[in-house]
């Protein structure tokens, strides 16, 4: 590693050139692929750009680039919150797995109520089971308060019937599954409203007091006119009533 990063950094014998964001980068074709398979496949096939002495990356920034050189050619680099997420981006394009470990465990030592769902969604997306793990925990337990942020009215459907579906979640009544949902459609009315059928489909509304069933929910004119929703109400006012 020594020998590598003196190599590296007097820009001796180099033989390939990295360009990113318009800045180049003197590298060693047999460093970066003995240390990442993306770049050994990239060497050593017949892609056009096996052959050529410059190859632009692009969806990388300068400093996310030179961070993952500083790991190639030394074995260590400085995390910092501002720039975790691009690393661990890098770390999963080029294959380097310890990287991607590390920046994960970096992540889960800073996971806080303020950023727990975009981490959340961030370590699915790269396959990073602890860190969603660690961010989901937070979620479940905070979810009364994080349904009033921004953050969380601003996601996909998808992505809110994933959080609010979880049968883990730590709401001390279901109405309040219920109100973050409703607010959810009612942030972006027009456009969600197709919408009303699945994301209500996570309000257990069994559980609800029937007090306020009767007064705040199936009085709800937008939830009456949806024919699935309909069906579903009545039958849980006549569960209501039986009991």
């Amino acid at each position: 590693m020594q020998g590598f990063s003196k190599l590296y950094k007097d820009q001796e014998f180099v033989d390939i050139t990295l360009v990113v964001d318009g800045q180049e980068f003197q590298c060693h074709k047999n460093v970066l692929a003995i240390s990442s398979p993306f770049f050994m496949a990239l060497f050593s096939t017949k892609m056009s750009e096996s052959g050529q002495e410059k190859i632009t990356l692009k969806e990388i920034d300068r400093l996310t680039m030179a961070l993952v050189l500083d790991y190639i050619y030394t074995g260590e680099v400085f995390l910092t919150e501002e720039t975790v997420q691009d690393l661990l981006s890098a770390a999963n394009r080029f294959q380097l797995l310890p990287l991607r470990k590390g920046c994960a465990d970096f992540m889960r030592k800073h996971i806080t109520a303020s950023n727990c769902i975009g981490i959340y969604f961030f370590a699915k997306a790269h396959e990073c089971e602890n860190l969603a793990v660690k961010a989901k925990e937070i979620i479940n337990r905070q979810i009364s308060t994080l349904c009033q942020n921004q953050e969380f009215l601003s996601l996909p459907a998808d992505k809110l019937i994933e959080l609010m579906s979880d049968d883990n979640i730590e709401v001390t009544q279901e109405e309040v599954v219920y109100e973050a949902c409703l607010n959810w459609i009612k942030t972006e009315l027009e456009s969600r409203k197709k919408h009303l059928s699945e994301v209500m489909q996570c309000v257990r509304f069994a559980n609800i007091n029937s007090y306020y069933f009767c007064d705040r929910i199936d009085s709800n004119s937008m939830l009456k006119e949806c024919p699935v929703l309909s069906k579903t109400l009545d039958d849980i006012k006549y569960f209501h009533m039986l009991r």
